[in-house]
């Protein structure tokens, strides 16, 4: 009951987050992201890549749902609104690697003047041999838009790539964005516990 509780938070409420209006779906957009992060002296990069044209969303990974895991994701975007802008994405996937099984999942953005609120959820659904090891993850974060290329906000992540002592872990993060190109950097669990690092650079055309 414990995680589909937590399930119940995540979808309710990446990876690399941007704020994103409806208009952008009428032709395509394509990016390609790569996160590093350290924790506790260990060092992971993942790299991830997608593609949107109109209703169709597809996306490809490495170490982005596990370490040394593969995984491929494909959903519809729905979108819309006004002074509101939003997109929700449903996804199916699969993953294979030191992980393996389905991920269906859901991502949400939205854009409301400078604020933008972007997250990911998705459920590892393994094989029945495995099927007590499923498990739940996701990323959230909320960004204030101080100039039209500088942003910070907060974020709360739960990941499988490495293991602390919290279900969700919060932190706070800061980005540039220049030319397609956008950097960004995160520290979580600061007054919590050992603090863990992430930064990612993007490119998004």
């Amino acid at each position: 009951m414990k995680k589909w509780f937590f399930f119940g938070i995540l979808l309710s409420i990446r990876l690399v987050v941007y704020p994103q209006s409806a208009d952008s779906l009428k032709t395509w957009e394509a990016s390609v992201v790569v996160d590093n992060s350290l924790i506790t002296g260990i060092y992971l990069v993942g790299v991830a890549a997608s593609f949107d044209r109109k209703w169709l969303h597809t996306e490809i990974g490495f170490c982005e749902d596990d370490v040394n895991t593969f995984s491929a994701k494909a959903g519809y975007n729905f979108s819309g609104g006004g002074k509101l802008q939003f997109r929700v994405t449903p996804l199916i996937g699969i993953m294979i690697g030191k992980s393996y099984g389905l991920i269906p999942g859901v991502s949400l953005a939205l854009d409301y003047g400078k604020f933008a609120f972007t997250g990911s959820s998705s459920v590892i659904v393994y094989s029945s041999s495995k099927r007590d090891e499923s498990y739940i993850y996701g990323s959230y974060e909320l960004d204030y838009a101080i100039t039209d290329f500088l942003y910070a906000g907060i974020s709360v992540s739960r990941t499988k790539l490495y293991h602390t002592k919290h279900d969700l872990d919060p932190g706070f993060g800061a980005g540039l964005t220049l030319a397609g190109f956008t950097l960004s950097g995160y520290i979580y669990n600061l007054m919590l516990d050992v603090p863990f690092y992430a930064v990612s650079l993007s490119y998004t055309f």
